[in-house]
C-alpha cells in the first residue's frame, strides 16, 4: 500500500501498481514497467527509506521505466504483427531465437504473448478458409438452381472448376441417358493432356469406391491403368466422383504433369463442386423422367396425345401441305372380347412398333387413345401421303398375321393442309370423319378427306347390301 501511495505521490493517478512477486508491473497512463526482483529491488527499497517513500518510488519508476519499457513494448509489438498475419513463426520459434530459461519471467510473459498469438492467427485462419468455403458453396448453389437443364448445369460445374483450379485441363465424364457409357460433357483441355479414356462407368476406380482420388505420377505403382500410355506421356490427375441418390453418375476429371496435385483447399472445393452436381443433375434426370413418362404411352411407347398436340401445331404453322391422319384397329372390341386384353394389348405392342418403323424422320406419330392412333405427314402432298399410309396398311395386314396373336387390320382417314383445314382440331375431326367413311367401305383400306369412293370401293358394298 505505500508504493501505491508513493505512485500517487508522484503525480500517476492512473497508475496501478502490481506486486507478484518477483515481478513488479507498474502499468499507468504514460507506459508499461516492469521491474524483476534480485539485486534491483533490494536497492530501490533501500533507496526509498533513505531518500523517503515519495523521492525514491518517483526515481524507481523512472528507472524501470528506461530499463524494460522498450523490451516489453518490443515484445508485445511483435506479439501484435503475429497476429496480424505479418511475420510467421516456427513450431519451436519463440520470437527471440531461443526459448526463455526457467529463471526469466519475462521470457515467460514473452512465450506466453507469442503462443496466444500463434493460437489466434491459426483460429483465424479457419475461420477465413470456412467462411470462404461457405461462401463459394452458396454461390455454387444458387448457380445449380438457376439451371433449368443438363446442359446449363454442366455449364455451372465447368465455370466452377476453372475458379477452383484456373487453366487446369478437365473434363466432365457423365452417365449418357439409362446406359452405363460415359459421354464426355465438357471439357477445359490442354494440348499436350488428353482426356480420359474410360467409357464405362464400372471401370473408373474413382466412381467403384465412390471416393476422390488422386495420383501423383501414371507411372507409380498405385496409378489408376487408364492414365498410362497416353500419348502425352507421364501426367498426372485427380478425379472426383459424382454421385445422385448413392449412384455414381459421372466424374471430374482433371490431369496435369507428373508431380502435380490439387492442394487442400482445392480438392475440399472440387468435392463441394462434385456434391451440389450430383444433387442437381440427380433432380433434373428425375424431372426429365416424370416429364418423359407423363409424355410416352407406356404400353406402345409412342407420344400420347398430350405430347402429339404441341408439335403437331408448330409443324402446320410452318408451309405446307401436310396431311393429319387417323388410325383405327378394325374390330378391336371383339378381338379383345374373343382372345383376352392380354391379346389385344400384344396387337396394341406390334401396331406401336410398326408405327415407329414407317414413314419419314420427320413425320409424328401418337396414341391419341384406346386403339386409336393419329400421324402427321409434314410436307406431304395428298398423292405421296396416300402411298405412304397404304403401304403402312399392308405392312401391318402382313405383320399382324406372324406376330403369335390374333390376326387385325387398320383402317386410316386423312385431312389436308391447308386444303381441308388449317388448325389441329378442324384437321383431326376431317381426318376422323374419313376414317368412318373408310369403316363404312369395308374397313383395312386409307380414305382422304372428300375422296369420292373409287369402283373397288363400291362394289363390295354392293355385293354386300344386295
Amino acid at each position: 500500500m505505500n508504493d501505491i501511495g508513493a505512485a500517487r505521490s508522484y503525480g500517476l493517478r492512473h497508475s496501478v501498481v502490481l506486486v507478484t512477486a518477483p515481478v513488479w508491473i507498474v502499468a499507468s497512463t504514460e507506459g508499461v514497467a516492469i521491474a524483476l526482483g534480485g539485486e534491483f529491488l533490494p536497492t530501490w527499497l533501500s533507496f526509498i527509506l533513505v531518500s523517503g517513500a515519495g523521492v525514491g518510488s518517483a526515481i524507481g519508476l523512472i528507472l524501470v521505466r528506461r530499463m524494460w519499457v522498450k523490451y516489453v513494448l518490443e515484445v508485445l509489438t511483435q506479439g501484435q504483427e503475429l497476429a496480424n498475419g505479418m511475420i510467421m513463426l516456427d513450431e519451436d520459434d519463440t520470437g527471440t531465437g531461443a526459448r526463455p530459461s526457467t529463471d526469466d519471467p519475462l521470457g515467460h510473459i514473452e512465450t506466453s504473448i507469442l503462443e496466444l498469438a500463434r493460437s489466434a492467427w491459426s483460429e483465424h485462419e479457419e475461420l477465413r478458409r470456412s467462411s470462404e468455403l461457405s461462401f463459394f458453396d452458396s454461390k455454387l448453389q444458387r448457380g445449380f438452381e438457376l439451371a433449368g437443364n443438363e446442359e446449363e448445369a454442366i455449364d455451372v460445374i465447368g465455370r466452377a472448376i476453372g475458379q477452383v483450379l484456373p487453366r487446369q485441363a478437365a473434363e466432365i465424364l457423365l452417365l449418357d441417358g439409362d446406359s452405363a457409357r460415359f459421354r464426355a460433357s465438357h471439357a477445359v483441355p490442354l494440348a499436350d493432356q488428353p482426356g480420359c479414356g474410360v467409357t464405362e462407368a464400372s471401370a473408373c476406380v474413382a466412381v467403384r469406391n465412390s471416393v476422390a482420388m488422386s495420383f501423383g505420377d501414371s507411372e507409380d505403382l498405385d496409378a489408376c491403368p487408364r492414365l498410362r500410355g497416353r500419348t502425352s506421356g507421364q501426367c498426372a490427375a485427380c478425379c472426383v466422383p459424382i454421385n445422385s441418390m448413392g449412384q455414381g453418375i459421372g466424374v471430374i476429371h482433371l490431369t496435369g504433369h507428373a508431380g502435380w496435385q490439387a492442394g487442400p483447399d482445392e480438392r475440399q472445393r472440387l468435392n463441394v463442386v462434385a456434391y451440389q452436381a450430383g444433387i442437381r443433375l440427380g433432380m433434373l434426370q428425375t424431372l426429365a423422367n416424370s416429364n418423359e413418362e407423363a409424355r410416352i404411352d407406356t404400353l406402345t411407347g409412342l407420344p400420347n396425345r398430350r405430347a402429339f398436340g404441341p408439335e403437331a401445331e408448330a409443324v402446320l404453322r410452318t408451309e405446307g401441305p401436310h396431311i393429319v391422319a387417323m388410325a383405327d384397329l378394325d374390330q378391336f372390341k371383339l378381338l379383345n372380347d374373343t382372345h383376352g386384353h392380354e391379346a389385344g394389348d400384344r396387337a396394341l405392342v406390334l401396331f406401336g412398333r410398326l408405327a415407329k418403323e414407317a414413314f419419314r424422320r420427320q413425320d409424328l406419330r401418337s396414341r391419341h387413345g384406346g386403339e386409336e392412333f393419329a400421324f402427321l405427314l409434314a410436307k406431304c402432298p395428298p398423292e405421296q401421303a396416300t402411298k405412304l399410309l397404304t403401304a403402312f396398311c399392308r405392312d401391318v395386314e402382313a405383320k399382324a398375321k406372324a406376330y403369335g396373336g390374333p390376326a387385325y387390320t387398320v383402317s386410316i382417314g386423312w385431312a389436308s393442309s391447308p386444303t381441308n383445314a388449317s388448325t389441329l382440331k378442324e384437321l383431326l375431326q376431317l381426318a376422323d370423319q374419313a376414317l368412318y367413311t373408310a369403316k363404312e367401305q369395308g374397313r383395312n383400306r386409307v380414305v382422304g378427306f372428300g375422296d369420292e369412293p373409287t369402283l373397288e370401293q363400291v362394289v363390295p358394298q354392293l355385293v354386300g347390301a344386295s
